[in-house]
């Protein structure tokens, strides 16, 4: 279960999809050096993100957030070589490009190594929308859908 950006423990799809599957769950986030020093990004930021993991892992306890350091691809890729990694799950992030092109390249990499990504949509946006028709019907239908809580 990859954290991107949605750091809670509650109305949480991907993380309730991912405990849903009875099988161990290993909990990632990832500080990725391109995201790290990219300008859209700043030290309040990454503050916010780092304090989150802390609460998260205090809630957590021995079950907590694992935290690594590299480019996303490449800390998969280690994970690979100590755990037998079924399938992944995180949200479908909307953010940057940088980020977008990272979840391709993520995307070509599970591909090849066989293993599935529940990319759960976040919130009410589409990605990749050309434009912006039926887009308040398909708000209104997320906001009133039920809420993914884990108890």
């Amino acid at each position: 279960m990859w954290f991107k950006r949605d750091l809670r423990l509650t109305d949480h799809q991907p993380l309730k999809d991912a405990i849903a599957t009875g099988t161990p769950a290993l909990l990632l986030y990832i500080f990725e050096p391109s995201l790290l020093n990219d300008p859209h990004y700043s030290e309040r930021h990454w503050r916010f993100v780092w304090q989150s993991l802390q609460d998260m892992n205090e809630k957590l306890g021995r079950h907590c957030v694992q935290i690594i350091h590299g480019e996303a691809v490449d800390c998969l890729e280690r994970l690979s070589q100590n755990y037998q990694i079924a399938s992944l799950y995180s949200h479908q992030e909307i953010g940057i490009q940088k980020t977008f092109d990272r979840d391709k390249r993520v995307a070509d990499w599970l591909a090849n190594k066989g293993i599935g990504w529940k990319e759960t949509p976040y919130g009410a946006v589409i990605r990749g929308a050309t434009n912006r028709e039926g887009w308040d019907k398909h708000w209104k239908q997320v906001m009133r859908s039920e809420c993914a809580n884990l108890i």
